[in-house]
């Protein structure tokens, strides 16, 4: 009964709980829309039949309560999995005709207009309708437009465009385990691309009012603002970012050191912002929650400086997540109404996800979520170890237990998706927290002075002084000994299982019931199953790998938990692309990419049986022959039988000089990526008249043959 009075209190957890699994259910098992539909109108319909003999009844009849209650279930279940099934992105620009029939298309601009790494302008479309032969037809999907420099300025959000062309699909990823743009874009609703030179587009004209489009005239603004103040390209990048969300100016090697010291929260505009407002507005105008009308007042003084802020940062989902949790308490305060915080958080999900049930997907969102929650269960019991009557020592401990809290509930999926843990987290946030407080503050005066250009200038030397020491210290805290923990790696079950670990453990101290610590060993026993799994697995693997490196070529060697890759000279100048390559398919195996052998072919004797050949060499061990061809050859050498001939730098220039001799004697033609796509192709179709399995890197993805 106590877990049941207890689980009571949070009616929309309970909600949230159901709305997802719903979303989850779409997005994995791919469901018929009809199904969750007809659930979805069944479910209601009976509820509110359920509902109506009750109140006949006027008593409260268990047989058809429970009915009552699956019903309810079963509706938003529905409703989760037919939100994330009008949000996924389809397979098609439109229903009335195949994508290679599209000539152009109309579409409005649905994001704001930024330039990437390589210089050129991007932004997302709505399409709203398509032309083909037939004429203009609606459509009804998202495309990523990339633009040269220079011909996308004068586009805002809201502009409707003309272009001509064709979207493509946005690829998958040709080397397994690493980034995944394509996912990602598929979890913004993004299925196609399209790159577009500046005499295929045309702007046709703005649609209406758009308080979107305000907002980002107000974050731009304020960016400019904050720009013009602080004088200092880095140090106005890093201002932009903490107080209004935008990180397009932010340095790489600021990026690292606050994510290596565990502060990047504080370039996530969230929670921790709006919680400081919220701060402010409570020190300056708490008094007036005492009084009958004052306490009207000061609501609305929350609600006018919470949104407005919202609106400054361009209407973000994490602060507007923030502001909405924030006005919900303070309205259900304000009609003396006491709401669980967990269950106005678990309410804010609720709406955000109904609006964009994509969120469900996105990083940002679900550590965010996590942090915060985290923070509400964990942050009063650590508060609580410890007492002190000095105002500086409970402030530090405060932000001791803050920080311990929200590390608590987000690390398993920073380990999950950064594959690293700060190790000094406690210590940077001592400084962190404080100066992101003084810079939001200073940055807010700012904007608020921005009509007197004396006062503007002298607040932003403030702002310029307060940022540098943030960078100071964050970067001194990452030359420390060992500030974060790398080569970490949890699989999507191991996040469960500490999940579940830590969930038993806090339902444990909440209700002091056995069974949730039972439920903790359990999750504990399931974790160490699997990475026992995984490190039997790792120890037995052997493997050859070509992966897509562009223009380079590279032979990527595994044998149990040693590997080395063979590279061309140039390839071993471009480390960055070495780790954006292997890094991650590495990692997953249990090994660490910086510990790993890089060698040129020549150099391989060191861990191979190796002999040179005409073009190449010939490598050997534990059973597995590679016949490595990387110089440019007249006709085919005489080769032995092996499992693979990899084929690099155009080695072979015509199909022809492929001989039908060599189908007896290898397993596997590999053609890499630093063959032209011409001749790649070639050897492909010359292959398959030999009836050899062939496969080209750079158009079929990477080779990993296990052994």
């Amino acid at each position: 009964m106590l877990v049941k009075s207890y689980w009571e209190q949070f009616p929309f957890l309970r909600v949230a709980i159901v709305m997802v699994a719903g979303m989850v259910a779409v997005r994995f098992c791919q469901g018929g829309i009809v199904f969750y539909a007809l659930g979805f109108a069944l479910s209601v319909g009976s509820y509110w039949w359920l509902q109506a003999r009750l109140n006949k009844q006027r008593t409260t009849d268990v047989k058809l309560y429970i009915p009552l209650v699956v019903c309810s279930y079963v509706a938003f279940f529905s409703f989760g999995a037919w939100r994330m099934w009008q949000a996924m992105p389809k397979k098609y620009l439109s229903l009335y005709a195949p994508d290679s029939l599209v000539r152009a298309y109309e579409a409005v601009v649905n994001t704001p207009v930024k330039r990437n790494a390589k210089g050129n302008y991007s932004c997302t479309v709505q399409l709203t309708r398509i032309k083909t032969a037939q004429g203009w037809l609606p459509a009804n999907a998202q495309v990523q437009l990339f633009v040269q420099p220079d011909s996308l300025r004068n586009i805002a959000y809201a502009d409707r465009l003309l272009i001509s062309g064709t979207p493509q699909q946005i690829a998958p990823p040709k080397n397994p385990d690493g980034f995944n743009y394509q996912q990602m874009m598929r979890n913004k609703g993004i299925a196609y691309q399209h790159f577009v030179s500046p005499h295929q587009w045309q702007k046709v004209d703005a649609v209406g009012f758009s308080i979107r489009k305000w907002a980002l005239q107000l974050q731009q603004w304020a960016d400019q603002t904050i720009e013009s103040a602080v004088q200092s390209p880095l140090e106005a990048g890093l201002a932009s970012a903490l107080i209004i969300g935008l990180k397009d100016e932010l340095d790489d090697t600021l990026l690292r050191a606050y994510s290596a010291t565990g502060i990047m929260h504080v370039l996530a505009v969230s929670g921790l912002h709006v919680g400081i407002l919220f701060a402010v507005i409570g020190f300056l105008f708490g008094s007036w929650q005492h009084h009958r009308r004052g306490k009207f007042v000061f609501v609305g003084i929350v609600l006018t400086v919470l949104w407005g802020y919202a609106l400054i940062t361009g209407l973000s989902p994490s602060v507007m997540r923030a502001a909405l949790m924030f006005s919900l308490l303070n309205l259900g305060q304000l009609f003396q109404r006491r709401n669980s915080s967990f269950n106005t958080l678990a309410f804010s999900a609720v709406v955000l996800l109904a609006y964009d049930p994509l969120m469900l997907f996105q990083v940002g969102f679900q550590l965010s979520y996590m942090a915060v929650a985290g923070i509400m269960y964990f942050y009063p019991k650590f508060y609580a170890l410890w007492e002190t009557r000095y105002w500086l020592a409970d402030k530090v401990w405060q932000i001791v237990c803050v920080s311990a809290a929200a590390q608590l509930a987000t690390f398993p999926l920073g380990v999950y998706y950064f594959h690293q843990f700060p190790t000094y987290f406690l210590l940077s946030n001592l400084f962190a927290v404080p100066l992101a407080f003084f810079i939001l503050s200073s940055g807010l005066v700012v904007l608020v002075l921005s009509w007197n250009n004396w006062l503007t200038q002298l607040a932003g030397k403030l702002l310029k002084e307060l940022v540098e020491l943030n960078n100071y210290l964050a970067f001194a805290v990452e030359s420390l000994p060992s500030s974060a923990i790398h080569s970490l790696h949890f699989t999507a079950i191991e996040v469960a299982a500490v999940y579940g670990i830590i969930i038993c453990l806090a339902a444990f101290l909440a209700v002091r019931q056995k069974l949730w610590l039972i439920a903790a060993l359990g999750c504990s026993l399931l974790f160490s199953i699997v990475n026992l799994w995984e490190q039997w697995q790792q120890a037995r693997q052997q493997l050859v790998g070509v992966f897509h490196t562009s223009k380079y070529s590279s032979l990527l060697w595994i044998e149990g938990k040693q590997s080395f890759l063979l590279a061309d000279s140039a390839l071993l100048q471009q480390p960055q692309q070495i780790r954006s390559v292997f890094a991650d398919f590495l990692l997953k195996r249990g090994i660490d990419w910086e510990q790993m052998p890089v060698l040129t072919p020549d150099k391989a004797e060191v861990f191979l049986a190796a002999r040179p050949i005409t073009g190449g060499m010939l490598y050997r061990r534990n059973g597995i022959t590679v016949c490595y061809l990387y110089q440019r050859v007249r006709r085919l050498p005489p080769l032995p039988a092996c499992d693979v001939l990899l084929i690099a730098n155009n080695a072979l220039q015509a199909a022809g000089w492929l001989p039908q001799a060599v189908s007896n004697k290898i397993q596997h033609i590999v053609v890499d990526g630093s063959n032209s796509f011409y001749n790649a192709r070639q050897i492909k179709q010359r292959a398959a008249q030999l009836g050899l399995p062939c496969h080209a890197v750079g158009i079929d993805g990477a080779f990993v043959r296990h052994y």
